[in-house]
């Protein structure tokens, strides 16, 4: 997908998930970034999120420069991309703050994060909202936007 005009800002927003063939349903992955990084109520691929404060950027490069000055400035505390996924938690898991920011990429990484917490509650739901917290109050609610989201989804295909 491209950036700027065209790709991401225009796509149907399951329609990237499904041309990536993953092994998490297509809608769960776009119902998820649609919590995440929804910019214009599409999945935006070159999203952070810096204490709570979502910042867009119009390119994968832009977004990359400031991840760049966050590392320098000793932080680590950021969620990059269209899933974002937590720097300090998970940035290991990327070769580098570049890749975090490739589509395909960050959608793998939250794939295994999905996986992973589904493998330790046999739950689809709860492995749903683990990915935003395994506090019960803040996950609820994430799960309960998940579900609207799926809801918009669904009525749009």
């Amino acid at each position: 997908m491209t950036e700027g005009r065209g790709g991401w800002a225009c796509a149907p927003t399951v329609a990237p998930f499904e041309l990536l063939q993953t092994s998490v349903d297509p809608k769960v992955l776009a119902g998820i970034a649609l919590n995440e990084s929804a910019y214009n109520g599409r999945p935006w691929p070159w999203t952070l999120n810096i204490a709570g404060q979502g910042l867009f950027f119009k390119s994968r490069m832009d977004a990359y420069k400031a991840i760049e000055m966050l590392i320098a400035r000793g932080r680590c505390d950021f969620d990059v991309g269209l899933l974002q996924i937590n720097w300090c938690f998970h940035g290991k898991r990327f070769a580098s703050a570049w890749d975090a920011l490739a589509p395909a990429t960050n959608v793998r990484v939250a794939e295994q994060i999905l996986s992973e917490n589904y493998a330790r509650t046999g739950s689809v739901e709860k492995a749903i909202a683990y990915y935003h917290s395994a506090n019960p109050t803040p996950g609820r609610a994430y799960l309960a936007r998940f579900v609207f989201h799926l809801s918009m989804i669904e009525a749009s295909r």
